[in-house]
């Protein structure tokens, strides 16, 4: 509709330009007052233009953020429960040091712990709502520069170093510990020779190293802080 009004009065400069029974005085007045008006038609289709695109925007920024926080919070169930399970490893890898030490084997604690000999832990976020957003180029309807930044540290930065920690033991213990427990271990009466397997130079070793565990707890810790950061500035962006 704009572009017509355009058109049409830019045909009547021209044809006001073409009027010779009109002196240049009155030629320019109506000149002046096309143009004003073509402007004005311009100006008005650019501010409804940005106008509709802003409430697009908006209405984009809305649920995106509405369903960002459900998957972040997803997200914070599961990295709580493997910040859990690496704590509880912790306690076993201490325990079973103890027993390598001389200490004797406990059943219960052999129950309890016994699954960091084998167990992997792999961070999956729900990243699809973001990365969908990111690969349209349109993170920016997200107004906050500082949720926005926030947003991409946590899926760029966090997610990659939790599950580069995650590799790490992964194939540590598939690697060493796993191995040389499936090598060694003789379980056909009860504890089995469990405690012997402990107190090898190899295992206590292996045991030494996976101290490490209170890195990728820590690292988890950061990341679980990133979330609820995240968490934070939306809701205080849908207020």
């Amino acid at each position: 509709m704009a572009e017509l009004e355009v058109v049409k009065h830019a045909k009547k400069v021209m044809d006001t330009v073409g009027d010779n029974e009109k002196g240049w005085k009155h030629k320019l007045k109506d000149i002046i007052l096309e143009i004003l008006i073509i402007v004005f038609a311009v100006s008005l289709s650019i501010s409804l233009h940005n106008w509709s695109e802003g409430r697009h925007d908006r209405h984009e920024e809305e649920e995106f953020l509405h369903g960002l926080k459900l998957d972040l919070q997803s997200d914070l169930g599961e990295m709580s429960s493997d910040s859990a399970n690496y704590t509880l490893a912790l306690n076993g890898i201490k325990y079973f040091l103890k027993v390598s030490g001389g200490e004797v084997l406990s059943k219960d604690s052999m129950d309890a712990y016994g699954f960091l000999f084998y167990n992997t832990t792999y961070l999956v976020p729900n990243s699809g709502r973001f990365e969908g957003l990111k690969a349209s180029g349109k993170l920016g309807v997200v107004q906050s520069k500082e949720l926005r930044n926030d947003i991409l540290d946590f899926y760029q930065e966090f997610v990659p170093m939790v599950n580069l920690n995650n590799d790490w033991i992964n194939t540590y213990k598939s690697n060493y510990i796993g191995s040389y427990v499936n090598k060694n271990l003789d379980v056909r009466n009860g504890l089995g020779n469990w405690e012997q397997v402990l107190r090898s130079n190899e295992m206590r070793n292996g045991l030494t190293r996976m101290l490490d565990i209170d890195e990728i707890v820590s690292n988890y810790a950061l990341a679980l802080a990133k979330v609820r950061e995240i968490i934070k500035l939306i809701d205080k962006e849908s207020h």
